[in-house]
């Protein structure tokens, strides 16, 4: 009879813990795995933007569809040129000129069906936005002498070409 008096005085304290928050961990780099994935994709959304490209990997093999890489830079551009508007760079590489018209016009439909406005957007087939480095400064880098500083600063990337553009219908 003690005993399960003792039980049920106990129940109640022992189910106190059922449901709430995990212990604090003073284990390094435990705790920060939870905030990890939300800065890795802070991170990814944030090169996304800057490049504002959409490359031929992104899509299915010698296809028009976009793949979830894809679809999930498009989403990404689509919540930024929906407010901002811009220029979204569609790189053809070797795709034929038939198969890169079809996935300008799959990015520019995605782009509308996900809120951005008809001529919001251009397409172009660049480089990719960013802090890129000019290719005769790279040469230098890349034969400087190790253990040499090859500073880049105040370096831009210079790649501007534009082969054509398009804008959202």
């Amino acid at each position: 009879m003690k005993a399960r008096r003792f039980a049920l005085m106990l129940a109640p304290v022992a189910l106190t813990g059922c449901g709430s928050a995990p212990p604090a961990v003073d284990t390094p780099g435990v705790s920060e795995m939870w905030v990890a994935p939300w800065i890795q994709e802070a991170t990814a959304n944030e090169a996304i933007l800057r490049e504002g490209t959409v490359y031929a990997y992104q899509f299915i093999v010698e296809s028009a569809e976009l793949n979830d890489a894809g679809r999930h830079a498009v989403a990404v551009l689509a919540e930024h040129y929906a407010v901002h508007g811009g220029t979204v760079r569609i790189q053809q590489s070797d795709a034929p000129d038939d198969l890169y018209a079809g996935r300008v016009a799959t990015v520019l439909r995605s782009l509308g069906e996900l809120g951005v406005a008809g001529g919001a957007v251009k397409v172009v087939d660049a480089p990719p936005r960013g802090d890129g480095v000019l290719s005769d400064r790279l040469v230098v880098i890349v034969t400087a002498p190790t253990g040499t500083s090859a500073s880049m600063a105040d370096e831009g990337s210079g790649a501007s070409a534009a082969s054509s553009a398009t804008e959202v219908q």
